[in-house]
């Protein structure tokens, strides 16, 4: 069965993810600004869709909008998925349920 994470979850975390990689990772605040918004995005995608869960198909439906209805390029693309990774795996090391 595939991982889902709850909304509440991921909107939930964000901000402490945000504080400990300026803080603890010497992370630049510019940076982490932009993946706050990037975060922001996605979890704005999940309510406008209704979505309480995250799922795999959940990303690849918010890539795909990304990419065709605000035309963002690879760059971009790129960057809001190393984000949303790295948001992922720091979810991982909370031991938040779903973030597998």
């Amino acid at each position: 069965m595939a991982s889902t994470i709850a909304v509440s979850a991921l909107e939930g975390g964000i901000e402490a993810y945000v504080t400990r990689m300026v803080e603890t990772f010497n992370h630049q605040p510019s940076g982490m600004a932009a993946a706050r918004r990037d975060l922001g995005l996605l979890c704005d995608f999940l309510h406008q869709r209704g979505l309480s869960q995250l799922s795999a198909e959940g990303l690849l439906q918010f890539f795909a909008t990304l990419r065709r209805e605000r035309a963002n390029q690879p760059a971009s693309l790129n960057r809001k998925i190393s984000s949303i990774k790295s948001y992922l795996r720091y979810l991982r090391l909370r031991q938040v349920e779903g973030a597998q």
